[in-house]
């Protein structure tokens, strides 16, 4: 049987058993209106979305992380506070191939300090298999949505997968991006299936402060490269990081 027919099929006999309620944990009942929405949810997972194609030197630079899903299946980034990235070309993957390397601090503004890189490979307008360090296997990385091109850079992108599973939404500065684009974001995520019933990708805050300090791309690197673990105190970190920048900009 086809999805299209499962899930009518389904539908038809929710309808049918008619407004019987079950006892959930805490104060509300599961109806049958509440199933029907959820079914209505897994539907999205199953219907096409258009990916929107982006020239590779306007989404170059620095990047703000700005909504996640609510469920996240990299635990590690489930608290990400103050996060940073920087989109740059990657030859090595191909024709408008590109890395993400990415920083954030770990379950508060003041947490440990945390570095990840994507690497991502052209398949098609609008779609990337996405390869990163933690998996063995490549993910999908599909442009939902892009933003205005603003003094030759794109002001957001919207990236999922092909059921809409993972969100993430990256802003050139977060101020501007909740004062100018976020309400018609969330209403074109609402619209293609994120939220609501689908508990799962509705967008959740990444928290950007006034407060964060946001390491650049060369102290990003110098992390990934040495021997800096979580536990290490910052008077520890600093003095090394200084010198690991004086040294490369004295052979640049």
């Amino acid at each position: 049987m086809k999805m299209g027919s499962t899930l009518r099929y389904a539908a038809f006999l929710l309808l049918a058993m008619g407004p019987y309620r079950i006892m959930c944990i805490g104060e509300d009942l599961l109806n049958s209106k509440t199933l029907l929405g959820l079914l209505g949810g897994f539907s999205h997972m199953f219907q096409k979305f258009e990916r929107h194609e982006i020239d590779v030197d306007k989404a170059l630079g620095r990047w703000h992380q700005v909504y996640k899903a609510a469920v996240n299946f990299d635990q590690f980034q489930s608290n990400m506070y103050c996060h940073v990235a920087y989109i740059q070309r990657n030859k090595v993957m191909g024709a408008g191939g590109m890395s993400i390397v990415e920083a954030f601090r770990v379950n508060s503004r003041e947490g440990a300090v945390k570095t990840y890189k994507r690497d991502l490979s052209r398949t098609g307008p609008g779609e990337y298999w996405m390869f990163t360090e933690d998996y063995f296997y490549p993910r999908q990385f599909f442009i939902f949505d892009v933003g205005p091109v603003i003094n030759g850079s794109y002001e957001y992108l919207v990236a999922t997968d092909a059921n809409r599973i993972s969100l993430t939404i990256f802003a050139r500065d977060p101020v501007m991006f909740y004062k100018l684009y976020d309400q018609q974001v969330q209403e074109k995520l609402a619209k293609g299936g994120f939220g609501g019933y689908s508990f799962w990708n509705r967008p959740e805050n990444v928290y950007q402060g006034f407060d964060c300090a946001y390491p650049d791309e060369k102290e990003i690197f110098i992390r990934r490269a040495l021997p800096i673990t979580d536990v290490q105190p910052q008077s520890q970190i600093l003095p090394f990081l200084r010198q690991a920048s004086q040294l490369l900009s004295s052979s640049a």
